[in-house]
């Protein structure tokens, strides 16, 4: 009787799953709102701005060149110097003292040359009548000449000397900015050359920035910066160009009357004609190694990678990869996927 009624709760359990009906879970595709505009042509001729910051177009290290202690720095670190001024002085108590004792040994020395001297003509004469002979009169001569050598040596050692006084004064080779000390006032320096400080040339000047390969090779710019629009002319441009971006890194050199300093901030403005095709720089995605942008073709969304050029204000222009007719989703684009379905919400 128990295993019968134990049958029948299982019998009853099993009709009641068969006869549920069947739950199937339906997932509703998400639609994005998005906002489109067409890509618009420019044929203007405009002044492009770009951002960067100032650069020094030399940069002079400055090294010791005679063993000794720094006596005293004639500079504020991070400061303005001018060319020609004194940086540094190594004390020099030590090479005046042998250039005092090198001056009297010169003084002694054409004693000793003159009473020389005296000695050889003196020979001289008395040879001529056979009072001295040939032999006295070449060691006479020899010892002079060897005296004038020495002479020559010695004043050669002053020269050195002073060359090496003249190293304990160092002065800045240009005008500019100069850094910080690696040296303190009373700090050992060698004299193989050791680096105490850089000094950054301060006129003219180099304005660095990126600007897009099609127009880098443009020579005329204008410089926007401390409050100064100057004239610049192009330097140089590195050799290669981004690939994501195109831009390629360029200097141009300039002047001004103020002292600017270096890694200051500021505009760069090139004037060019454009006719090319530009879209809201809201449009832009970062892909890998690419730009992209999605456009809206029966209700979906699809990406579609391009190439960009220059960057006006809020747009960026087309180089390749759209056309003209192309809806460009430029509000709306941080959450699409590639064939995501969209709705257009707006037209610019």
């Amino acid at each position: 009787m128990r295993n019968l009624l134990v049958s029948f709760i299982v019998l009853v359990v099993l009709i009641g799953c068969s006869d549920s009906p069947e739950k199937k879970v339906v997932q509703k595709s998400e639609v994005y709102d998005v906002e489109i505009s067409k890509p618009f042509r420019d044929t203007a001729i405009r002044n492009i701005e770009f951002h960067g910051n100032v650069e020094s177009p030399k940069v002079v290290q400055i090294k010791n060149r005679i063993d000794g202690f720094v006596e005293r720095q004639y500079f504020q670190d991070g400061g303005y110097v001018a060319k020609g001024q004194l940086l540094y002085k190594i004390d020099d108590k030590l090479l005046r003292t042998e250039l005092a004792s090198l001056q009297a040994e010169l003084q002694k020395a054409n004693v000793t040359l003159a009473n020389l001297e005296i000695t050889k003509k003196r020979n001289e004469k008395l040879v001529a009548v056979n009072v001295r002979s040939q032999q006295e009169l070449d060691n006479a001569q020899t010892a002079y000449d060897a005296q004038k050598y020495a002479i020559e040596a010695i004043k050669a050692n002053i020269a050195k000397v002073n060359a090496n006084i003249s190293y304990t004064s160092i002065f800045s080779p240009i005008s500019g900015w100069v850094e910080k000390s690696q040296f303190n006032e009373g700090a050992f320096v060698s004299a193989n050359g050791t680096y105490l400080t850089n000094v950054y040339q301060s006129n003219p000047l180099y304005f660095v920035s990126l600007v897009p390969s099609k127009i880098s090779k443009l020579k005329n710019a204008t410089v926007m910066v401390d409050d100064q629009n100057l004239t610049a002319n192009l330097a140089y441009c590195d050799p290669n160009a981004d690939i994501s971006s195109g831009l390629v890194k360029c200097r141009y050199e300039f002047s001004s009357s103020k002292k600017i300093q270096i890694n200051t901030l500021g505009k760069l403005f090139i004037k060019t004609e454009l006719n090319s095709l530009f879209i809201p720089q809201t449009a832009l995605l970062q892909g890998k190694t690419s730009k992209v942008v999605f456009i809206v073709k029966d209700n979906k969304a699809y990406s579609k990678t391009i190439t960009i050029g220059i960057w006006d204000k809020n747009n960026v222009e087309v180089l390749s990869g759209l056309d003209e007719n192309d809806q460009v989703v430029v509000e709306g684009v941080a959450n699409l996927r590639d064939k995501a379905p969209v709705k257009i919400v707006s037209k610019k």
